[in-house]
């Protein structure tokens, strides 16, 4: 039993490692960066590369409880089969990834897919130079990868003996592999694994290389839609000109001044699910009224949209919400939003702060508020104690009220 239970985490940790490595190349091909930002990325990469890692280790895992009946050179050969496969995967789409990024600007995803037939526009930009490079690179990656399952990972299964107890050896099996779920998922909480996960910094680079880009292809596959055909009501010429009328400026040599001063202190307290008029109301909500009327009062503003997702970006960043998907959840897209927290930090308001009484990492809101807004202070649910966390939702309002 414990041979296959150290097989069955060397299996885990052998994926993590590859993508350490594949982290490392990108770093080194793309980008000049220190020590200390390495270690960095390879941190807040890991749950990514855990997922990763889980997704890969569950064929594995079916093999080792199987073990019990194969003999050890048939499942060393169902292995090497598998892992041969896989790992050519892993070699062709990272070193793709580190080629393709310096003219894309972001990971390798299922856009990709659109050159199908038309091949060679993936890699136009690329120099033969870049070309050979990346083929080099290709197999000095897969090999380093293929001696690594050879020397950690096969050695191991020629060494296999049949369990004392056949049925405790795959009950235990069966639960390890029942505990990929975890990484997997990303935990038990309301957000699932995402590509934010892996965002942590003011510099855009850093936050790319710590996103595994086989997650990224993966999790961009499961957002392929056509959007650019919906929602077509008005020919081209047409809907410029009603476009141009709605944003007219006339010529003015002034602004009028709304405010008494010119550098207040900016406080955005967004309310989700809250009426306007119970917002209104000096009895229900006597100090929103009292702001209310102390300050800027739009009457015929609306909601633009129904879940958080889209109405964050909407406020944050002036982005109209589409009727079926979040662009949230697209971090190579919500990276080139313009954003008022971000015009606000290139004005010299640089301690950003956002507070948010649920998991951060919910519909990738933590890449949105990195990438798009600039805000890396970010409390959420994990900085309160649990006996606080009184809803699926995470913390209430009374307590997110006293520490902002």
């Amino acid at each position: 039993m414990k041979q296959r239970i150290f097989l069955f985490l060397s299996i885990f940790l052998y994926f993590i490692f590859v993508f350490f490595l594949q982290k490392l190349l990108f770093v080194w091909a793309n980008g000049e960066v220190g020590v200390g930002d390495i270690f960095r990325v390879l941190y807040h990469g890991l749950p990514l590369d855990m997922s990763m890692s889980g997704y890969l280790s569950a064929v594995p895992a079916l093999l080792l409880i199987a073990s019990c009946w194969l003999k050890p050179k048939f499942l060393s050969l169902f292995f090497s089969i598998y892992f041969t496969i896989i790992l050519l995967l892993v070699a062709v789409t990272g070193i793709a990834d580190i080629m393709l990024y310096p003219f894309w600007g972001y990971h390798f995803d299922s856009s990709v897919f659109l050159y199908l037939k038309n091949p060679q526009g993936v890699f136009a930009s690329a120099s033969a130079r870049e070309a050979v490079l990346g083929l080099v690179g290709f197999v000095v990656f897969f090999a380093l990868s293929y001696l690594g399952y050879r020397f950690l990972i096969r050695m191991q299964l020629l060494r296999l003996e049949v369990p004392k107890s056949i049925i405790k050896t795959n009950i235990t099996l069966v639960l390890l592999m029942t505990l990929l779920f975890l990484p997997i998922r990303g935990g038990i909480t309301v957000s699932t694994m995402n590509v934010g996960k892996a965002y942590f910094s003011d510099d855009k680079f850093l936050n790319h290389a710590a996103v595994n880009p086989q997650f990224n292809l993966m999790y961009s596959l499961s957002k392929t839609e056509d959007f650019g055909s919906q929602y077509q009501f008005f020919e081209k010429g047409e809907a410029s000109l009603i476009f141009d009328s709605i944003n007219f400026q006339p010529d003015c040599d002034s602004i009028p001044l709304l405010l008494t001063t010119d550098r207040p202190n900016i406080i955005f307290c967004i309310l989700e699910s809250f009426s306007a008029n119970v917002a209104s109301d000096s009895i229900v909500t006597p100090n929103i009224h009292r702001l209310a009327k102390e300050g800027i009062s739009f009457p015929n503003f609306y909601a633009n949209s129904f879940r958080t997702d889209r109405g964050l970006v909407s406020i944050l960043s002036g982005y109209p919400a589409h009727p079926t998907v979040a662009i949230m959840k697209y971090p190579q897209k919500t990276q080139t939003l313009p954003s008022i927290p971000a015009q606000l930090k290139r004005n010299g308001y640089k301690n950003l702060s956002f507070y948010y009484g649920g998991d951060v990492d919910f519909a990738n809101m933590r890449s949105f508020l990195i990438g798009a807004c600039g805000i890396n202070d970010i409390v959420s649910d994990k900085d309160f104690p649990l006996v606080k966390r009184l809803t699926k939702w995470g913390v209430p309002a009374q307590y997110m009220t006293k520490i902002g």
